[in-house]
């Protein structure tokens, strides 16, 4: 890993939406507080649909590993373990910039680095502690939706910032 795969500042000062898997320590790499919108989804369910996305997507670096385990063997192994812990909890709840994390942490590859920085959290505090700090980091968003009513929540999101309602939402998972 070097600077130019964590450095995300440039390429980020000119966007006015961020949407995608991000966490709470983005702030780390703009230029001014953002405004925090989320869908929270079930935890369960978020933990199945990573097992299948392993599973489905060859090129996954877990792949090999977990292409023929069942969900039990998965989350009977340290790595799935790891893999399956509250990411919803650890998004919000670590705001540890990865550009000084990485400064005394060597991840061998970019999707170590994730799971590297939530243990590191899950050493210095409980997880209690931990669902705390993204309860009450909760409190300051802007909009909080749900993966399980992902149509109306985002019918909501669009009355709230008083958007155009988009037609042809797309839904995934």
């Amino acid at each position: 890993f070097d600077d130019r795969e964590l450095n995300l500042r440039g390429a980020l000062r000119t966007q006015r939406l961020i949407v995608g898997h991000t966490f709470y320590a983005i702030r780390h790499f703009l230029d001014r507080e953002p405004v925090y919108l989320t869908m929270l989804r079930d935890p369960v369910a978020r933990v199945v649909s990573n097992f299948r996305h392993i599973q489905r997507v060859t090129n996954h670096p877990r792949h090999l590993t977990f292409r023929d385990s069942t969900l039990l063997e998965f989350l009977n192994t340290k790595e799935g373990e790891s893999i399956s812990t509250n990411m919803q909890t650890f998004s919000l709840a670590v705001d540890e910039d990865p550009r000084v994390f990485c400064q005394t942490h060597t991840p061998e590859n970019p999707w170590d680095l994730t799971p590297m920085m939530f243990a590191a959290a899950r050493e210095r505090q409980s997880d209690e502690s931990l669902l705390e700090l993204a309860k009450s980091r909760l409190q300051n968003f802007a909009f909080i939706g749900t993966t399980e009513r992902f149509i109306q929540s985002i019918e909501l999101l669009s009355y709230t910032f008083h958007w155009e309602p988009s037609p042809d939402v797309i839904h995934y998972n």
